[in-house]
């Protein structure tokens, strides 16, 4: 998936995407940004089907502001979610879900989640 961009500022791709997420088929249940307000945390309730946590990584180049979706289906490689919103959401529906939302877990619990790949080619 890609990045959605041609925004004025930050808060413009914000309050689309509150507008997004609160109409056509979604409710948005709860909202956190963790990252310095770069990355953007939606519990999500589509009108069909269980409900779902998706990032929102927000960046900025030579003044257009953007964002590109990953939820938690992707196995996000971003484990600071706040677990006020796990606990909002139902139960994971992927093996990619439940995964990432154990690393989230144990980025809490334990400061350093195990990493999502080796860097190391030779190991």
């Amino acid at each position: 998936m890609g990045t959605f961009s041609g925004y004025y500022s930050r808060q413009d791709v914000v309050d689309d995407l509150v507008n997004q997420y609160s109409t056509g088929g979604f409710t948005l249940i709860d909202r956190k940004a963790t990252n310095y307000g770069r990355h953007l945390w939606f519990a999500i309730q589509p009108q069909q089907g269980p409900s779902f946590i998706c990032l929102f990584k927000l960046s900025s180049y030579g003044g257009d502001w953007g964002y590109k979706p990953i939820d938690e289906s992707m196995g996000p490689c971003h484990h600071e979610c706040p677990l006020s919103l796990l606990a909002q959401v139902d139960a994971p529906t992927t093996e990619y879900s439940k995964n990432w939302r154990d690393r989230v877990l144990d980025w809490h619990g334990y400061g350093k989640p195990e990493p999502c790949f080796n860097p190391d080619p030779n190991q």
